[in-house]
Formats: C-alpha cells, sequence, structure tokens
C-alpha cells in the first residue's frame, strides 16, 4: 500500500486483509481510536486516519525489520 501523507483513510481501507497496513481487526481499530491509541478524524459523518500516521507507523514497522 502507498501511503500518502495528506490523505485521509477510511477504517476499512487500513486493515490488512482489505490491502492496508493494520492486521487487526475493524472492531480492534474502532477499539483504539475510542482509547485514542489510533488517531483519526469525523469528516462528512466517517471516522478516517490521518495518512501521516499511517505513513509513521508503517515507517517505524519496516527499521525493525531493518
Amino acid at each position: 500500500m502507498i501511503i500518502d501523507p495528506k490523505r485521509f483513510y477510511s477504517i476499512k481501507e487500513v486493515i490488512t486483509k482489505n490491502g492496508g497496513i493494520l492486521p487487526i481487526s475493524t472492531t480492534a481499530v474502532y477499539n483504539a481510536i475510542k482509547k485514542g491509541q489510533i488517531p483519526s478524524k469525523e469528516l462528512f459523518g466517517r471516522i478516517c486516519i490521518p495518512g501521516g500516521y499511517l505513513q509513521a507507523l508503517a515507517e517505524e514497522a519496516s527499521s525493525f525489520t531493518a
């Protein structure tokens, strides 16, 4: 997945089974957002995750594998 840090992503887009980078369930993402562990914004009635956060998360994960 190529992540645009200026874009917001829907929860379904960021789940691994849909080609995203978060290897957790949709329910786990909602719970993490509720707890403040994943930043989010509500845009037009939809919960979205900032691309900048996803990019930082992907870079952090790749540093562990290097």
